[in-house]
């Protein structure tokens, strides 16, 4: 892996953020005392926001490329951990706050699969793309230590990044 690839590389692991809203709803349901349904349909505000936003994302980011819209999906997804871990959320804010890690992650994956593959060398863009394979070991790692430290799912979820 190149040096031109790692930043990108990194760009998938930060993805695996949002991956990790479901193994991570039952430590919620606990936090916030919500009911088994409420708690399933956590992970299911991600997938909106990746429904509602992924071609809005393509067009944002043919119009102002994609370097760009890799950078507004990290601010996105960093500010969506960023509010939570300086306070308590109620549940409305986080909500809000799962549904932006929706959106940074949906910008994310919009922008770094063409830029991974502007940056692989030619004919090799499968072989770098696996790296991306990695974003599911993220997930459970986060899960684990959230249920270990007992502090709120998604302060923990991104202070480790």
């Amino acid at each position: 892996m190149g040096p031109r690839t790692l930043p990108v590389f990194m760009t998938f692991f930060v993805m695996g953020v949002a991956d990790a809203m479901g193994p991570m709803a039952d430590a919620v349901r606990r936090d916030y005392r919500l009911s088994n349904v409420l708690s399933t349909l956590l992970p299911f505000f991600v997938f909106i926001a990746f429904a509602v936003f992924s071609v809005p994302g393509g067009v944002l980011g043919a119009r102002i490329g994609k370097k760009r819209l890799l950078l507004l999906g990290l601010a996105i997804s960093g500010a969506a951990v960023l509010v939570p871990a300086l306070r308590a959320p109620g549940f409305a804010l986080l909500l809000a706050c799962i549904f932006a890690l929706g959106v940074g992650t949906t910008f994310l994956q919009v922008a770094g699969n063409p830029i991974m593959r502007d940056v692989s060398p030619a004919g090799a863009y499968a072989r770098t793309s696996q790296a991306g394979a990695l974003e599911t070991r993220g997930p459970a790692r986060h899960a684990r230590l959230a249920q270990e430290s007992g502090r709120p799912v998604i302060v923990w979820n991104q202070a480790l990044l």
